[in-house]
């Protein structure tokens, strides 16, 4: 029957077939180069990436290595177009979702993305139809294997992220396959992390091998062409260094003097770490933990808990040195007091001391803790009357906190009367504890951005034509959401207050002191449901009210330009005008009360806000329909301050859909202003004026200087290295290595029971769940037949009486929690003559069972009573690993147990397992453990198979009358247990004997009586 043509064949007939076993070239000339959107080196680079015409398609094969911002994924979005045509078939692996949709969005590439949902019979049609596909690594491994994917008519492979790609990777594991068969095919591999190639030996030469390719194109910042582009049109920049407030200098400072202390006894209590690398520069990376830990690894177990606690403590405080120039002086503080309680003796009594961070007892982080409470409000001593009774005693000492005393005879309601009230000075100081007063110190940043803006605005007066075509959308970028979040709220309380956000501190400060007074009366505030809906009503209609009348009136509203929208954590004016000061205690009330996020409770009266003037409107007979447009239409963008987190390359098609003219980069970022520079240099029609805010002489300057220099280091390693480096070599072994493993097969079919040589490679079965694992890629590149298959039992099956079970330790201790590892046992046990644990260890960390100790034992002084409560430590699972493995054993005496350091071992392991023995049947094992299938694996049973599945077989054998000797025939004689009870006296005595019969006969037919 003539099946219907695809794609790929209506466009091969229109032109001549290429030879077989040779791809058809491409004439970059003839396709979608549009050069006029790139810049002369990213051209440049397309070039030499594309082959030239009548050449090879594998003539360009490289690895390019970008700085970050200089249009990475512009680049690899052109070559994705050149090679989006129906006749060919390009795969692009290791791709992000985002990066996906962005492939999609901005030149219209027509990917095709492929999940789990899809089928292999789908997966395999969309293949022959031909295109561009997105699919991830553990998919197109098994595609190959299986023969889903026809791997010779691959055009090419597009890795991104190369960095990731190690010798037990699964990119490396698609590379092999596609290079067994696939010689022509071209292969591009894409990076923008320079810095990761600057670990170990020769990383830049290994990932070359893993690649297969012999050529790497960098391609940094200082390079000549790139600098040559970037200059001929640079951006209007101004720079503002702000210097610290003294309060935040001498935290940084203490902050710092921690850190440099704990480095200082990491130093001194271990010597497995490499001196030059622990530095307080180096510690204000992310990247120092990863870099601690990996060197700590393969002597982890060695590493008492003070190390341990060290290790802790260094990301502890450079997340307190980040929070301290990122979040307002409330929080702040709060958060410090949540840390600190966590270490006092009324909450951690039963903690050792020598488990708390040896930083708590210095002077610096007295500094830390005292500067930062000064920076929120300053406690004056007052002379508080003695109480009058023993019951004002009590309430006097249930309402002080921390020295702080606070009125409890404020009910809820009330609270929120003072709040709903006019924002005067006596009406916010009547619920503030005796005593205190308010510093609310801003951060400096703040201030200047309000300054910046005032001038942007003066700007956009003095100019109301737009030139060149720039929009007068500002853009301001932060590193986080959470940023975002606090400069809207702040923007939006500033042109509500007359230019200031001292409101937006003051109202957090009213939360942090009810937090801190009923912080420990959360269970009783929850039973009890308070009646504060008098309030919020009242300020909604208010606010309602204010707005209709605005409305009616046809005026925008007050500071429309202040309205701000972006990062999904954006705060408007008009939001904060409508929500009122009741708003802002049911915020303190709700976060009080549950513990939630207080920004859903504001989100929550927002709406409820906009939804009352909405009905308000409808209602109205007076409603005019342009009126109600200009006010609740979509702003343009003109109008707008858009405040974003750093998103990576996503940030580029934010700056040519907004065309900013005006861009505020309100934490400083050198990826983002090498995109500002290559934004520039494209758009020559364009202006941009770009303002530049940093803390002067503080750790985010010298991040930022440190993070170029890194990178400028990394470079320079890398060139170096290009320079003296072996070219790796396409062979990926050696002949007589690979003849080696072929004659290690032996084959037993002779007749007369010889052994021969033969050169077919050794095969091994592969649950498909275990591809997640490495073990598969290091199988296949020791030369194994790796054949996936679902398997109901056993994870590799390697002969046909051999299964193996492979765990980690991590999920060891989950198997034997859950009580999985006994039921796979179990079965193993029931179908395979051979059944093995094999217990594999990771080779970067130490090859022993990390034991931790319990907790120490009572002393004699305990109460009996108080000893027989003693729990355990709850790591005390680890402890008792190897007693449960010996139970195991003892519950199975079949099963053996291998112990490897490594999966590279493993290999080994199976290996020798399988010398000398027949290759296991791939139909066979996916069928033992079904319904459908044998339940005993090749040569299992002497007396036969077993039909069923192992429950019932278990409780066949606790049945009176059933031994291990009769159990398996019985078993093979009956279909099911139901089957069983329906027999007769004879016809069991038929089976298994007459004794037997009687006493298994006898129980099926007693009725039992329960009283």
């Amino acid at each position: 029957m003539p099946t219907k043509p695809t794609r790929a064949d209506k466009g091969k007939a229109k032109a001549q077939d290429p030879p077989e076993g040779k791809l058809k070239p491409i004439n970059p000339r003839k396709h979608a180069l549009d050069a006029s959107s790139l810049l002369p080196f990213q051209t440049n680079i397309l070039r030499q990436l594309v082959p030239p015409e009548n050449a090879a398609p594998s003539t360009g094969d490289a690895l390019l290595i970008m700085a970050r911002g200089l249009g990475l994924r512009t680049i690899v979005t052109t070559f994705l177009k050149i090679y989006d045509m129906p006749d060919k078939l390009v795969l692009v692996v290791n791709a992000t979702p985002e990066e996906e949709r962005s492939f999609e969005q901005e030149v219209g590439l027509r990917l095709k993305v492929l999940s789990y949902e899809v089928t292999d019979e789908k997966r395999e049609r969309m293949y022959k139809d031909g295109g561009v596909f997105s699919v991830t690594s553990r998919i197109l491994v098994v595609d190959m294997l299986k023969k889903v994917i026809p791997t010779a008519l691959i055009t090419g492979i597009v890795i991104l992220h190369a960095e990731e790609v190690k010798a037990t990777s699964q990119e490396a594991f698609i590379v092999r396959q596609y290079r067994d068969e696939n010689k022509v095919g071209f292969l591009k591999a894409f990076s923008d992390r320079p810095e990761t190639f600057s670990f170990g030996f020769a990383p830049l030469q290994t990932t070359l091998v893993q690649l297969k390719l012999r050529e790497v194109l960098i391609l940094p910042r200082f390079h000549d062409d790139v600098d040559r582009d970037l200059k001929k049109r640079q951006a209007d920049v101004v720079e503002i260094y702000q210097p610290l407030t003294s309060n935040m200098l001498d935290i940084q400072t203490a902050i710092l003097e921690c850190m440099e202390l704990t480095l200082s006894e990491i130093k001194r209590s271990n010597h497995y770490l490499d001196i030059e690398d622990l530095t307080v520069e180096n510690a204000l990376f992310s990247s120092f933990d990863h870099l601690v830990r990996i060197k700590l690894d393969p002597v982890w177990h060695k590493v008492g808990p003070k190390m341990r606690g060290l290790v802790h403590d260094l990301t502890y405080l450079r997340k307190l040195q980040d929070m301290l120039l990122r979040t307002n002086c409330v929080d702040f503080n709060q958060y410090l007091e949540t840390f600190l309680s966590s270490f006092s003796t009324a909450v951690a009594g039963q903690l050792d001391r020598r488990e708390r961070p040896a930083w708590l007892g210095t002077p610096a982080a007295d500094t830390i803790f005292t500067v930062a409470r000064n920076r929120v409000y300053k406690q004056n001593r007052v002379e508080a009357p003695p109480p009058s009774s023993d019951r004002d005693r009590d309430r006097r000492r249930e309402t002080t906190v921390d020295g702080l005393e606070i009125p409890d005879d404020l009910a809820e309601a009330d609270w929120l009367e003072a709040l709903a009230a006019s924002p005067k000075k006596k009406a916010r100081i009547r619920w503030m504890p005796p005593g205190v007063e308010p510093v609310l110190e801003e951060q400096p940043k703040w201030l200047v951005l309000t300054e910046v803006l005032d001038e942007i605005e003066r700007h956009m007066i003095q100019a109301d034509v737009h030139p060149f075509g720039s929009n007068d959308t500002i853009l301001v970028m932060c590193n986080s959401s959470s940023t975002c979040q606090t400069l809207g709220n702040y923007l939006s309380a500033a042109d509500s207050d007359a230019g200031t956000g001292h409101n937006m501190l003051e109202t957090k400060l009213q939360s942090y002191f009810y937090w801190k007074a009923h912080v420990g009366k959360m269970q009783k505030s929850l039973k009890r449901t308070p009646d504060f809906s008098k309030g919020t009503r009242r300020s909604t209609s208010s606010a309602a009210a204010g707005s209709k009348e605005q409305y009616r009136g046809h005026a925008a509203p007050s500071g429309k330009r202040r309205r701000v929208r972006g990062g999904g954590a954006a705060g408007s004016n008009g939001a904060a005008a409508r929500s009122g000061a009741a708003a802002q205690g049911g915020k303190a009330l709700f976060a009080a009360a549950t513990g939630a996020n207080p920004e859903a409770f504001e989100a929550d009266v927002d709406k409820m806000a906009d939804m009352c003037v909405l009905l308000q409107l409808v209602e109205d007979e007076a409603f005019d329909e342009v009126a109600f447009a200009e006010y609740f239409g979509i702003i343009e963008n003109d109008d707008l301050v858009i405040i974003r987190p750093y998103l990576g390359d996503e940030d580029d098609r934010v700056l040519d859909e907004l065309r900013p003219k005006y861009v505020i980069m309100f934490d400083p970022l050198p990826a983002f202003v090498r995109r500002i520079e290559t934004y520039r240099a494209a758009h020559p029609g364009l202006a941009i004026r770009v303002y530049f805010l940093a803390y002067k002489d503080s750790v985010e300057e010298q991040k930022y200087l440190s993070e170029i220099r890194r990178e400028k280091d990394a470079f320079v390693r890398l060139i170096e290295e290009k320079g003296t480096m072996a070219i790796p070599h396409e062979a990926e072994y050696r002949p007589e290595e690979h003849e080696e493993g072929l004659l290690r097969t032996v084959s037993s079919s002779r007749v007369g029971g010889g052994k021969s040589a033969t050169t077919e490679p050794q095969q091994v079965i592969v649950d498909m769940r275990e591809f997640r694992s490495t073990l598969p890629s290091l199988l296949h590149g020791a030369r194994f037949l790796v054949k996936p298959k679902t398997l109901g039992i056993g994870d590799y099956i390697i002969t046909p009486d051999m299964a193996v079970e492979r765990k980690s330790i991590p999920d060891l201790i989950q198997s034997f929690t859950s009580g999985r590892l006994f039921q796979q046992c179990e079965l193993m046990t029931a179908h395979y003559k051979e059944p093995i644990l094999l217990i594999e260890f990771d080779e970067k960390k130490s090859f022993n069972l990390e034991v931790r100790p319990l907790v120490p034992p009572p002393r004699r002084d305990e109460p009996v009573a108080r000893r027989s409560l003693t729990l355990p430590h709850p790591n005390s699972q680890d402890a008792d690993l190897r007693s449960k493995l010996v139970l195991l054993t003892i519950a199975f005496p079949k099963l053996r147990l291998i112990w490897s350091s490594s999966p590279y071992q493993t290999v080994e392991i199976f290996r020798d397992l399988k010398e000398g023995r027949p290759e296991p049947d791939e139909d066979h094992a996916a069928l033992v453990g079904n319904d459908d299938g044998d339940l005993v694996g090749g040569g299992a049973g002497a007396e036969g198979s077993t039909a069923g599945n192992p429950t019932p077989i278990e409780v066949l054998r606790q049945l009176p009358g059933v031994s291990s000797k009769n159990y398996r025939y019985l078993a093979g004689q009956v279909d099911n247990l139901e089957a069983l009870v329906a027999l007769g006296l004879n016809e069991l005595q038929a089976l298994i004997g007459n004794e037997p019969a009687k006493q298994l006969h006898g129980f099926m037919t007693t009725d039992l009586h329960y009283s």
